[in-house]
């Protein structure tokens, strides 16, 4: 076996069995490992991978560990040389795990990669801006975010287009294929991440470590989306983005970086629900009902609000 591919899920079985039904048809299962590693789904999840999917191994967590942790499992339980982190709201239509692999064996120098993901529409997954969180970073990235539609952001700031292959700075984990070797090297991921912002520093560990990202736009995997996190109520997505970068901020930068995150964060908020507000009660008055969006961006932005004074947290779902 050359490549194991890990899924990690909770209460995903619909996604899952998707995943799973298209990693058959189009991944190379003669050189390739699948685990499933469940976070304790109440949805019938272990079920229905030992009833349709025997060849699949399956590794029951225990509790919900979250993305990375769960991940990590598999570190004493696989040998494999390449290990691929997929999200179980994704679907195969070629052979991406064999064609990541097959790049990195001829670019020794690249340690972790990822590929260009679409959804059902064909729209393209963003790979955010190119360079590293720091106070400094997050502070102009959450102003503009503030003030400009991110097609004139981008325009701005490190940017890297995801249509086309290329080295890059950051990488993020839906399809995410790692050298074994350098995970042993570097750390698998950081367990003090739930979920979001663990591959944005596993990245960071890679790069510091010597080896190259490379984002391979030639190879696609269709991101479904409505995973794990969707299924939360509440703005629990949002929330979570908050405290992982903060955590991330906090582990390179300290204290007093964490302080600026937060505040950076706040000046954000504070800036779209200035902006947002009037708009949101002029369409109530007129309409009756509201534009979704902004209402959306008002909910989005009040809950960052709370956040950055310490009202709010994402409360990890069991």
């Amino acid at each position: 076996m050359d490549i194991v591919i890990s899924i990690v899920s909770w209460n995903t079985a619909d996604l899952l069995r998707r995943c799973l039904l298209s990693l058959r048809q189009h991944a190379n299962l003669s050189n390739t490992q699948v685990v499933v590693i469940d976070n304790a789904s109440r949805d019938g999840t272990p079920e229905m991978v030992r009833r349709e999917f025997p060849d699949v191994t399956l590794i029951q967590s225990g509790g919900n560990l979250g993305f990375g942790r769960a991940h990590n499992l598999i570190a004493s339980a696989t040998s494999e040389p390449f290990v691929l982190f997929l999200n179980p709201d994704t679907e195969f239509r070629d052979n991406a795990a064999d064609r990541m692999a097959a790049f990195m064996k001829a670019h020794p120098e690249v340690g972790l990669m990822g590929c260009r993901m679409v959804d059902l529409d064909g729209v393209v997954q963003q790979l955010g801006f190119q360079w590293r969180s720091s106070p400094g970073t997050e502070f102009v990235a959450n102003l503009l975010a503030a003030l400009l539609p991110y097609s004139i952001t981008r325009r701005i700031l490190p940017w890297h287009d995801p249509g086309v292959d290329g080295y890059v700075r950051k990488l993020y984990g839906g399809c995410l294929l790692a050298r074994r070797d350098v995970l042993n090297a570097v750390g698998w991921f950081d367990e003090r991440f739930f979920m979001y912002g663990e591959d944005v520093e596993l990245s960071r560990r890679v790069e510091a470590n010597g080896r190259r990202l490379f984002y391979l736009a030639s190879t696609q995997v269709i991101h479904l989306g409505g995973g794990a996190s969707a299924k939360v109520a509440g703005r629990f997505s949002t929330l979570m983005q908050c405290e992982s970068i903060s955590k991330l901020i906090a582990k390179y930068y300290g204290h007093r970086g964490l302080l600026s995150y937060k505040l950076t964060i706040f000046i954000r908020a504070l800036v779209v629900l200035l902006l947002v507000g009037i708009p949101c009660g002029v369409t109530r008055v007129v309409s009756n009902s509201g534009w979704p969006r902004l209402d959306n961006s008002w909910r989005k932005h009040s809950a960052m609000l709370r956040w950055s004074v310490g009202l709010a947290r994402a409360e990890i779902p069991q």
